[in-house]
């Protein structure tokens, strides 16, 4: 008889301890996690990264108003502009699987964000990121002089658009401006070593070299922000 009841109860342990490992498995998948984007010169031109950033705001500020909540793209482009070196997201619900393309958004739709590097890492949790890590093209000192400097040149080719009426007439007199005054960093591009600043906006002002592809690309998008925001 002991050896009848001995065999339920050993089944009845077995399926305790497993019911506990799978627990177990499951706290696993939440743990934290690190990844990371990085735009290469294979990568780096893919529509995705030029589309408009989407619309978003914190997990559950429809109910609170949006007026007293930030966006996504103002509340990183605020810690960029600040030159902070991680941006916390947690409240925003990007995916894992997003998260290089939405950052990238948001930088490609800001070119005087030039000073920003072209990889980011992120940290997560159960595919939720919850902050970006960001790195800079310099020090803060060597960045707000680029800065400053950045936006005496920008004023040059908006004083040099100013005497055109319409918004397409301003675009094209900037990029007439470039076309005198900057030329393709052609020789980095056939090396296939083109450097981070070829690829920005500061490269093509102040640089007065810019990459042949970044041109095509990333230039049209600096030059519509200039013909109609008119504010740098």
């Amino acid at each position: 008889m002991k050896k009848k009841f001995l065999f339920p109860l050993f089944l009845l342990l077995l399926c305790l301890f497993s019911g506990a490992a799978n627990a177990e498995t499951g706290k696993a998948s939440g743990q934290l996690g690190t990844g990371e984007a990085i735009l290469t010169e294979e990568n780096r031109y893919n529509p995705i990264y030029y589309q408009e950033p989407e619309e978003r705001y914190p997990a559950g500020s429809a109910s609170k108003g949006r007026a007293a909540e930030l966006s996504l793209e103002d509340c990183v482009v605020n810690a960029l502009e600040q030159l902070q070196p991680s941006i916390d997201v947690s409240s925003y619900n990007i995916f894992t699987s997003e998260a290089g393309e939405v950052f990238f958004q948001i930088l490609n739709n800001h070119p005087s964000l030039f000073f920003v590097k072209s990889s980011i890492s992120y940290s997560y949790i159960s595919n939720q990121v919850l902050s970006y890590n960001v790195k800079y093209l310099g020090t803060e000192e060597e960045i707000q002089f680029q800065r400053a400097a950045f936006r005496q040149e920008v004023q040059k080719a908006l004083t040099w658009a100013a005497s055109s009426s319409g918004t397409a007439e301003r675009a094209l007199a900037v990029h007439d401006y470039l076309v005198l005054e900057c030329e393709y960093d052609y020789e980095s591009y056939l090396n296939e070593n083109v450097p981070d600043i070829s690829h920005t906006a500061y490269g093509a002002w102040l640089g007065k070299q810019q990459s042949a592809m970044g041109t095509q690309k990333h230039m049209p998008v600096f030059w519509l922000n200039l013909a109609l925001r008119a504010k740098l």
